[in-house]
Order: C-alpha cells, then structure tokens, then sequence
C-alpha cells in the first residue's frame, strides 16, 4: 500500500490525482453534467454508480440475442444466458467472502430446487439476498 502525506488544498489534490493509479479508468464513465455543461462531481459510492460507456453495447447484445433466438438465447448467442451462473461463481465468491464452492448464483424468480449438494454448515450457513424479485423469491429463500 502507497503512503502519502495528505495536506489540505487544490495543490495536494492536483499531485494525488496525478499519482492515482486507477485515473486512465475516468473516461470509460458517463459522467452526469450540470446546466452549463460542466461534469459533476460525484461522490456516491454506495448507490448503482456511474454507467460505464459499455454497458449499453453489452445490453443491446443481449436484447439481439432474445430478438432473434428467443428462448434458444438460453445455450445459444454472443453471450448464453444458462451459464451466468458459472460465469458469476468466482467474482460472487470474492464479494461475499466466500470460496467458490461456497455459493450459487441462481434465478429466484421462479421456483428452482437447490442443488442437492448444496447442504450449508457452520460459517457457510448464511445466504445474501439482495432484493428478491417477487414473493415467490421471498418464500424460496425462507424454506
């Protein structure tokens, strides 16, 4: 970990901002603008955040797909959408602080038996669930 000496005013926060090692990522952001054009500042971390530039790229892919394949979409296609949960496994475990083998990333919006292998012990007995989608979802992570 890097070690600074903060201080106080625009000359410090101009040679921070030159050592910042993640800055070249700025422009791959739409950044929201002001009346006179200007980009916000923006300081909201805990929210959806910032739309990267390629977000909308990556969704019009998707929405191609399920207008030309319909439910083939789910094994067939730029990106197939039966596998997400393989694809999440890894990136999801970091998140939750869990090993790989720990989770499962999974459609709750409609009734889906668990895995039976899945059976949590100890540390590994707790679920994350992040809004469920309908009451269905509610009850299905109740059970």
């Amino acid at each position: 970990m890097n070690s600074f000496s903060f201080e106080l005013g625009e000359q410090c926060a101009e040679k921070l901002d030159q050592a910042d090692p993640i800055k070249k990522y700025r422009n791959e952001f739409y950044l929201p603008r002001k009346s006179d054009g200007k980009a916000c500042l923006y300081f909201v971390g805990n929210s959806l955040g910032l739309q990267p530039k390629k977000a909308r790229t990556y969704a019009e892919e998707v929405f191609s797909d399920w207008e030309k394949l319909a439910v083939e979409g789910h094994q067939a296609g730029k990106h197939p959408w039966y596998p997400y949960h393989e694809v999440l496994t890894e990136s999801t475990a970091r998140l939750v602080g869990a090993k790989p083998i720990e989770v499962v990333v999974m459609n709750i919006k409609r009734p889906e038996p668990m895995p039976k292998r899945f059976s949590p012990t100890g540390r590994n007995l707790r679920s994350k669930v992040i809004r469920p989608a309908n009451i269905l979802g509610i009850l299905i992570m109740k059970s």
